[in-house]
């Protein structure tokens, strides 16, 4: 009887210990490679709104003072979400007017960027 009450307070022993179990914790890779789309597509859009601002920005600076820059980043991030080809485009003329001055990115740009913005 004693030895039964002295066991009496123990745990039993665990059946999985000593061996892997496969609930076990995920490993990093498999976390990665389950979170690697929504970090990609997230980039993407990241990139899209801030190609999308700076065009826009630009038009407004050298064509139209006046000119809604909120409402056509909506419209060019939308858009870009929706056409990889859109988004490409944006990239591009971004990627052209960065640092140039209206007449130049005006010259140098428009092929690049017709379309994007009016």
């Amino acid at each position: 009887m004693a030895a039964a009450f002295l066991g009496a307070g123990r745990r039993p022993a665990r059946p999985e210990a000593g061996r892997e179990r496969k609930d076990g914790p995920l490993k990093p890779t498999t976390i990665l490679a389950a979170l690697l789309p929504t970090l990609l597509l997230s980039c993407s859009a990241v990139e899209d709104a801030l190609n999308c601002r700076q065009v826009c920005e630009k038009y407004q600076e050298c064509f139209d003072s006046d000119y809604d820059v909120g409402e056509c980043v909506d419209a060019c991030t939308d858009e870009a979400a929706e056409d990889d080809d859109y988004s490409r485009r944006v990239d591009v003329c971004e990627s052209c007017i960065d640092g140039l001055s209206c007449g130049e990115a005006t010259f140098d740009c428009a092929t690049n960027c017709v379309g994007i913005v009016p």
